[in-house]
């Protein structure tokens, strides 16, 4: 009898099961789930943080509903509100007019006074233009004015209002 006629062939081991995964799979999971959760602790800080840009948002639709977009005074008002509301110990709450204006110029990058500067107006004549009676003059300054403030409740930094 012949001795390589009794060896059997190389058995394979069976494959390895997808269940359950490998310390690597389950550590991979456990950084994810770390990640997901970090996420959304971020964005809930954030989403609570900017409560008053909403709030202030929602204030000036209602002034636009009501008709009195147009009034100078109530947008710096709302503007100055919205300023306290960022940042506690913010000085724009106590600016003048016109200060506040220039203020919301500089946010803006200079782009409040070109857009000003369309109507035939300036930041100094509509900081006056707040004590004059209401003419069809100063319902056009004050909407350009009421989207500026917009554009400043959505995008300024509360490091700004220092």
């Amino acid at each position: 009898m012949n001795p390589l006629d009794q060896l059997r062939d190389i058995h394979q081991p069976p494959p390895p099961p997808w269940w359950p995964p490998g310390p690597g799979w389950w550590l991979l999971v456990v950084l994810i789930l770390c990640m997901l959760l970090a996420a959304g602790w971020w964005s809930y800080r954030r989403y609570r943080q900017r409560a008053y840009r909403r709030s202030a948002l929602v204030e000036l639709a209602q002034l636009a509903a009501r008709g009195e977009e147009y009034d100078i005074q109530t947008l710096l008002a709302l503007v100055r509100r919205t300023a306290r509301a960022g940042n506690t110990e913010s000085p724009w709450p106590a600016l003048p007019a016109a200060a506040l204006l220039e203020r919301l110029d500089q946010s803006s990058g200079g782009r409040l006074s070109q857009a000003l500067q369309t109507e035939g107006t300036s930041l100094a004549e509509l900081a006056q233009d707040q004590y004059r009676p209401e003419g069809s003059e100063q319902l056009a300054k004050g909407s350009v004015l009421r989207q500026w403030c917009a554009w400043w409740i959505r995008h300024h930094r509360q490091e700004d209002l220092c």
